[in-house]
């Protein structure tokens, strides 16, 4: 599908360890597919290239069939899975997705894709007036700066956001989509509010 004039490089941040679920979430099923698949799929779609996993515990035999690289440091939250993403990406601009928003749809991500232009280093969302941090468009080049934050232990996303030219977009009328499967209660709040 031809949503931007840019080439968009999708990568999926899924290596976290899911100590809260307590299994692994990217393999949970939701809607007849795993998150894993869910996500790889509707971003296979909307940019017409296959995402990269990112994370550091791809050792099943399922992730066998995914490409993935590794984080670039070791626990220190989602900013790793961005610079390892960034530091990846040969496109203009990479498109991060998190595994655990089962809700993440396609005019979500039209949304984010349509909105790169020249002068914007990263297209969000907000919702309620606040960003969102996923699902995110980052214009590759700005790598350096994540890559600073992330060895200087600046850890914050949105704090990074808000010292780069983010566009943001306003989805608050939508912020059902924006629910994030951490743990089992999450899960059944999910199954029994949408």
């Amino acid at each position: 599908m031809e949503l931007s004039k840019h080439i968009i490089a999708p990568y999926i941040i899924a290596g976290g360890n899911s100590l809260r679920m307590g299994e692994d979430k990217r393999l949970l099923s939701y809607m007849g597919m795993t998150l894993i698949e869910r996500v790889y799929l509707l971003a296979e779609f909307v940019t017409g290239i296959k995402p990269v996993l990112v994370g550091n515990n791809f050792d099943s035999p399922f992730f066998q069939s995914f490409e993935s690289i590794p984080d670039a440091a070791n626990e220190k939250g989602p900013l790793t899975g961005i610079v390892a993403a960034l530091e990846h990406s040969e496109s203009e601009w990479t498109l991060l997705l998190p595994v655990d928003m089962p809700r993440l749809n396609q005019e979500m991500l039209a949304a984010l894709v349509t909105n790169a232009d020249d002068f914007s280093e990263s297209v969000t969302f907000i919702v309620g007036g606040f960003i969102e941090c996923f699902p995110v468009l980052f214009r590759t080049a700005i790598r350096r700066f994540w890559r600073e934050r992330l060895e200087s232990n600046r850890l914050s996303l949105i704090q990074g956001l808000k010292l780069i030219r983010n566009k943001t977009i306003d989805f608050t009328a939508q912020e059902q989509f924006f629910l994030n499967l951490n743990t089992p209660k999450d899960v059944y709040r999910d199954q029994n509010s949408f």
